[in-house]
């Protein structure tokens, strides 16, 4: 749909896409939320969008008029070094809060995800560099492990091992394993995830798979297309935490003077910006930057592999995006599930299907890059009712991480 990409010369000269919302659905959530008087973090956090996404979409909504049902907002990507993800600008679906895109998108969009995104390409990405199995039988296990006599698989036998070593979620429990594998530190989790046991007790499968991490990460800054990065971004990061740290010195003086809130603000950001300057600290970032580069890259000729087959992408997701529903002009006999679920009696037009150009994206990926991805459709389409509400676990798991996503960049 050439309407559906802007010329590549906005704001940032990044790659343009709109995003189409519904526009009531977006009037009724504003309005519930302007009307709270003890809005929660999460109300503000939605509530920051919403206002945002008022201001910048299009066609404009009037005061004292019914919203347009169908408004859209134009969002430019870039990167933010030479490598690593493509960030959108704001407001757009990719930093809209998880809970709330449903009610805005449900009637649009398709959400395609790559399946255990991050693990799998680490595996592959360490095993091409030689690394060898026995050296990650972990993370092999989490990747490739088959099922058992009770149908679980080698990931969900390490998600329930470490849930029941600390008395925490299978959300939790993921959220532990991505971010020992990316780098991040096992206490920072345990407080993050506010552990009732075993929070001085190591687990074996976090041990081991940061003992692996370390081994990936070597692994990818190995690889002859991250080399020439890795040694800038890491004279760059020294350069950066290290002017932050200089800074946040120069603050702490200035503070001694100020009130005892001051000093106690001040001294957190000194500590955290001395953090941020270790030399593991700047190497995880690297390393992040890496793995959002590659996952990046598959992205792409996924996307590509979609809109050459006809289908509008209108949103990137980090390791996934939202392609724009079809239906085929003819009509055919509609299944009960899709009746009952938009209120239609009789006969419905028929959706293109989508597991062939699934199965065709994958392909393309294997054959361009080499890797071995799976993608599935999450629910999102037609699923989402307008009272579902997300859990609050699902919002800390999701603001912990925009958090450390900040921190590393």
């Amino acid at each position: 749909d050439p309407a559906h990409f802007a010329a590549a010369d906005g704001p940032a000269g990044g790659e343009q896409r709109v995003e189409k919302f519904d526009g009531l659905a977006h009037w009724n959530q504003l309005q519930r939320l302007r009307a709270k008087h003890n809005p929660t973090k999460q109300d503000v956090r939605w509530l920051g969008w919403l206002e945002r996404a008022d201001q910048a979409a299009q066609p404009s909504r009037r005061d004292g008029e019914p919203p347009p049902p169908v408004r859209s907002i134009t969002v430019t990507y870039h990167k933010r070094r030479a490598i690593g993800r493509r960030t959108a600008s704001y407001p757009s679906m990719q930093n809209c809060p998880s809970g709330l895109r449903p009610h805005l998108v449900k009637r649009f969009y398709h959400d395609i995800d790559m399946v255990n995104c991050h693990p799998v390409l680490m595996l592959q990405v360490a095993l091409k560099m030689c690394v060898p199995e026995y050296e990650l039988e972990t993370l092999d296990e989490y990747v490739r492990g088959a099922e058992d006599d009770e149908g679980r698989t080698g990931r969900e036998r390490i998600l329930h091992r470490i849930a029941t070593h600390f008395g925490v979620s299978r959300a939790w429990a993921k959220e532990a394993v991505l971010r020992v594998l990316n780098g991040g530190s096992i206490q920072k989790w345990i407080a993050d995830a506010k552990c009732t046991r075993g929070r001085d007790e190591p687990q074996a499968d976090l041990e081991e798979l940061q003992a692996e991490a370390r081994r990936v990460q070597a692994a990818f800054f190995a690889m002859p297309n991250f080399q020439p990065h890795v040694e800038t971004l890491r004279q760059e990061l020294a350069a950066s935490t290290k002017a932050a740290l200089d800074r946040a010195k120069v603050q702490g003086v200035m503070a001694r003077a100020q009130s005892a809130g001051a000093r106690a603000a001040a001294q957190k950001q000194l500590e955290n910006a001395r953090a941020k300057a270790k030399s593991e600290a700047i190497n995880r970032s690297i390393f992040s930057h890496c793995i959002f580069e590659l996952e990046d890259s598959v992205l792409k000729i996924i996307d590509e592999h979609f809109r050459e087959s006809g289908w509008t992408v209108s949103s990137l997701q980090y390791d996934g995006m939202h392609v724009e529903h079809r239906r085929r002009a003819a009509t055919t006999s509609a299944s009960s599930s899709w009746n009952a679920r938009h209120g239609i009696q009789g006969r419905a037009p028929a959706a293109f299907e989508l597991k062939p150009v699934i199965a065709g994206a994958e392909a393309a990926v294997k054959t361009k890059l080499g890797y071995d991805i799976q993608l599935t459709e999450k629910e999102l389409f037609g699923h989402a009712s307008p009272d579902e509400q997300p859990t609050a676990e699902e919002e800390d798991i999701e603001m912990a991480n925009a958090d450390i996503y900040e921190a590393e960049e």
